[in-house]
């Protein structure tokens, strides 16, 4: 052999002896439960005044922390309350019952006061409703605080299973374990949803994501002065009990509430939950039922208007 050879070839036999114990190391190592890939969550359907709607919520974890992304993936721009993505509902569930209890940390997004006759005007919010709606004015445009957790905080309210059955059951409708909202649910819906936020928390629907590239192209006299927030918001919780779970956990259950009722609800293909029990499946028979007879007999609420003739 060429004597001026073997340092290479020594060098060379070291660098695949590493590479080989570090593959069998990598082969070895256990996968992390606490690390999640995304989970996105799409339905779509139409609003109660026509307009095209899809709520999208996208589900990560890393750790102890979940992040939820909620957004008003619409394909048109909102134009009434109707359109608003105000609550989305959920579940995290293994072994058909274990959940985890989680902590809200935070919830963000950009707001605006939305005018139909003039320009929007940013906002940087922070509870308490109204005191807390400060215009942004030549200053930089800030996310704005989300979480709801007291009386006229009028952002978004987080419930959960760990509030125990009397405010929150699986068992009832929507029979998931996680809600956040920032409307009440409680109107037309007020016989079949049990799993409810506190109206007195949320209060009206100011706080609903809508959807629009920029201002709102051709906003409704209904959405005329609300605080609003654009396109998307993002929530955190926190729970130790998170690095017991997997994206596989994530359950396929999942419903969105758009307008102040919910008007209209999305849920997975082939637009039904998957019920725990007969009961819940007549709740949500009788929502759909009536949203359908709303909708043929060209009542709306929440004011906002139906929609243009031709």
């Amino acid at each position: 052999m060429n004597v001026a050879l073997r340092p290479l070839l020594h060098s060379f036999a070291a660098a695949t002896a590493i590479a080989v114990a570090a593959a069998i190391a990598l082969t070895a190592m256990p996968a992390r439960a606490d690390i999640w890939t995304a989970t996105t969550l799409t339905a779509s359907s139409t609003s109660i005044n026509g307009t095209p709607i899809t709520g999208r919520a996208t589900l990560t974890i890393s750790d102890t922390t979940l992040t939820v992304t909620l957004t008003n993936a619409s394909s048109a721009d909102s134009a009434y309350r109707s359109d608003l993505l105000t609550s989305f509902y959920f579940d995290i569930v293994k072994s058909g019952s274990v959940r985890p209890t989680l902590t809200y940390v935070s919830g963000t997004g950009f707001v605006s006061k939305v005018f139909t006759a003039a320009p929007d005007v940013p906002v940087n919010y922070s509870p308490p409703y109204p005191a807390g709606v400060v215009p942004s004015g030549t200053g930089p445009h800030l996310p704005s605080n989300l979480v709801a957790t007291s009386p006229n905080d009028n952002s978004w309210q987080f419930k959960s299973w760990a509030l125990g059955p009397a405010q929150w059951d699986v068992n009832q409708f929507p029979p998931l374990g996680f809600g956040i909202g920032t409307v009440g649910n409680s109107g037309t819906a007020s016989g079949t949803f049990f799993n409810k936020f506190n109206g007195n928390i949320v209060d009206g629907i100011d706080f609903g994501i809508y959807r629009a590239d920029g201002d709102l192209s051709a906003p409704s006299g209904s959405l005329n002065g609300l605080v609003l927030v654009s396109n998307s918001a993002t929530f955190t919780f926190t729970s130790p009990d998170l690095t017991g779970f997997t994206s596989s956990d994530v359950s396929p259950n999942f419903l969105f509430g758009f307008g102040s009722d919910p008007e209209t609800i999305l849920t997975p293909e082939p637009g039904t939950i998957a019920i725990l029990g007969c009961a819940a499946c007549g709740a949500a028979d009788a929502v759909r039922r009536r949203f359908r007879r709303r909708r043929s007999s060209g009542s709306h609420r929440g004011g906002s208007p139906p929609p243009a003739a031709g």
